[in-house]
């Protein structure tokens, strides 16, 4: 813990108050672009996606070592044939407190192995051409290696 943590004492209000403000500075005008996406950018999520699933082998909560991962991706369709639903998974390690968090608000994250691709946290948000409300469910570790599960819908 450096110097400022420890003498920081912050609440859940001060807490909210930051988590808005990274919000507005880092995603909010990425969001605007991504309202009128792109040729690159209507096809950009799946990669994004990929990377993100491979890049979760070189974190630090790859306990057990695992060297592959598996992608799954389910298209559903309704009535009319129209796409109803579009759900990517993968069996790659669980997120660390700090990947969520940088998931969320778009926090870049320094890069735990060189052979991670991901950068910037930026990837992720392609992903709301597809779904302005994406629901995003998985793993997560904590500091006790303790793993547990989450879903959020953002």
């Amino acid at each position: 813990m450096n110097a400022i943590s420890k003498n920081l004492k912050t609440n859940k209000s001060d807490n909210s108050i930051l988590f808005e403000k990274l919000y507005v500075a880092n995603i909010k005008p990425r969001l605007r672009e991504i309202m009128s996406p792109n040729d690159v950018d209507k096809i950009r999520w799946i990669m994004e996606l990929m990377q993100n699933a491979k890049d979760s082998l070189y974190t630090s909560s790859n306990l057990n070592d695992q060297k592959d991962v598996e992608i799954f991706i389910e298209i559903k369709y309704n009535m009319n044939n129209e796409i109803n639903e579009v759900i990517f998974s993968h069996n790659g390690p669980p997120f660390t407190d700090n990947s969520f968090i940088g998931l969320l608000y778009k926090i870049s994250q320094d890069k735990e192995n060189s052979k991670s691709i991901g950068h910037f946290s930026t990837g992720f948000l392609v992903t709301l051409v597809l779904s302005k409300k994406p629901e995003i469910s998985g793993n997560r570790i904590d500091e006790n290696n303790q793993i547990y599960g989450f879903s959020i819908k953002m």
